[in-house]
C-alpha cells in the first residue's frame, strides 16, 4: 500500500518538545532504571509524563523522587484503567509536539530520541512514525538478543507488512501527537496488541522510517506480555477489524495469524504454558493451511535450538564473567548519561 503524499506546509522546528509517556502499574522494581534511561537522553527538549495507573506498591514514590530531582518529570495518578487508557491520558496531558511511548520496564539508549528526531525532521510529513531496532535484555540489563540486520519491508509503506507481525514494538516508536490524535489513540478495549492496531492505523496514512541501531531494550517478558493466548486473541481481533476494510490483504492477514500462533506456541513451550501450547497447536493443525502445518512441525525444533542457545550463553557467562559484565550496557550507559545531564543542569542552576 502506498502512503499518501502530503505537501510540506512548513519547516519543522529542529528541536521541538518531545513527550516521553510512561504508563506504570506496580512497577517499583523496574521504573527507576526506566526513568534513568529516559532522563539520560541527549536530546535537549524533553518532558517525561508518567501515569500511575492505580499502583498499590511504591511506584509513585519512586517517580516522585525523580520529579524532585528533574523538573522535566511529571506524575499523574489515576484509578486502574489499563495501559491503553494510561497512555491516552498521558498523550492528552503531554505538552510535546511528538510522543515517545515506553513501558515502565523498558530501556532506551541515550541517543535514541536525538537520532529519531534527526530523521523525523528530515522526513516529516511523509513519515508519520520513526522507530529503532531493538534488543531483549534480562532482569539485570544483559543483552539476550539484538536485531543486527534489516527486516524486509521495514520502512516506507509498511501497512501490509505489519499484518505479519509488530516489528516496531511498544517502546521504540516516536510519533507526532497530531497523528496519534488523528487516528484516535490507543484502543482501550484491547488488553494487548493495542500498539499494533495504532501502528496499522498510522500506516494507512503515512510511511514509516527506522533508525538502524539497537536503541531500545525490552526486558524478557512477564505479566500481561507473558499471557500468550491473550496476545494471540487480541491480535486476531485487530486482524479481523482490518480484514473487513482490506479484503485484498487476506493472504497477508492469514499468514500473520499463523505466524502469531507459531510464535505463541514456541513461547508457550519455553515458558511451560502447556495447555496454551496444546490449544495453539490444535488451531494450527486444523487450519487446513500447508504453511500452518509446516509451522507446527518446525516449532519444537525452534524451541530446542533456543534452549541450546540459552545453555550456550549460560556456559559462556560462567567462564567469561568479566566480559559478560560489559554487556550490561543499557542500564549502565543510561544511568551515566542521566547523572551527567543532571550535573550539567545543576551547574547551570548554580551559575
Amino acid at each position: 500500500m502506498t502512503a499518501p503524499r502530503r505537501k510540506r506546509s512548513r519547516r519543522m522546528v529542529t528541536t521541538p518538545l518531545v513527550s516521553a509517556i510512561v504508563p506504570a502499574y506496580n512497577a517499583e522494581r523496574t521504573i527507576d532504571e526506566t526513568l534513568g534511561s529516559i532522563r539520560g537522553q541527549t536530546y535537549s527538549n524533553l518532558e517525561i509524563v508518567v501515569v500511575d495507573d492505580g499502583s498499590t506498591d511504591g511506584t509513585a514514590q519512586i517517580v516522585d523522587r525523580h520529579a524532585r530531582a528533574d523538573r522535566r518529570v511529571r506524575l499523574i495518578r489515576q484509578a486502574n484503567q489499563g495501559a491503553s487508557a494510561a497512555r491516552n491520558r498521558a498523550i492528552a496531558d503531554a505538552k510535546g509536539e511528538f510522543i515517545a511511548p515506553i513501558d515502565a520496564d523498558d530501556l532506551w539508549r541515550p541517543t535514541k530520541i536525538q537520532k529519531q528526531m534527526d530523521l523525523m525532521v528530515r522526513e516529516w510529513p511523509r513519515v508519520g512514525l520513526v522507530y529503532t531496532w531493538q534488543a531483549v535484555v534480562d532482569h539485570s540489563g544483559r543483552v539476550v538478543s539484538a536485531q543486527d540486520r534489516p527486516h524486509p519491508g521495514e520502512e516506507g509503506p509498511v501497512f501490509a507488512r505489519l499484518f505479519l507481525g509488530n516489528f516496531v514494538g511498544g517502546a521504540s516508536a516516536l510519533m507526532p501527537k497530531a497523528v496519534i490524535i488523528e487516528v484516535g489513540g490507543y484502543d482501550v478495549s484491547l488488553p494487548a496488541a493495542e500498539d499494533l492496531k495504532l501502528y496499522l492505523q498510522i500506516a494507512e496514512r503515512y510511511e514509516f522510517a527506522v533508525v538502524r541501531e539497537c536503541l531500545t531494550a525490552y526486558r524478557q517478558p512477564g505479566g500481561l506480555s507473558n499471557d500468550v493466548l491473550r496476545m494471540v486473541r487480541c491480535r486476531d481481533s485487530v486482524h479481523a477489524t482490518f480484514r473487513k476494510a482490506y479484503p485484498q490483504y487476506g493472504r497477508q492477514i492469514l499468514k500473520g495469524s499463523i505466524l502469531a500462533r507459531r510464535s505463541g506456541l514456541e513461547k508457550a513451550l519455553l515458558t511451560g504454558q502447556f495447555r496454551t501450547a496444546v490449544a495453539l497447536a490444535g488451531e494450527l493443525f486444523t487450519s487446513g493451511s500447508g504453511y500452518a502445518l509446516l509451522s507446527l512441525a518446525l516449532a519444537p525444533m525452534v524451541v530446542i535450538r533456543r534452549l541450546f542457545g540459552r545453555a550456550n550463553v549460560f556456559l559462556k557467562r560462567a567462564f567469561m564473567r568479566g566480559a559478560a559484565a560489559d554487556a550490561v550496557w543499557f542500564v549502565s550507559a543510561s544511568a551515566s548519561a542521566a547523572s551527567a545531564h543532571l550535573d550539567k543542569r545543576n551547574r547551570h542552576a548554580g551559575a
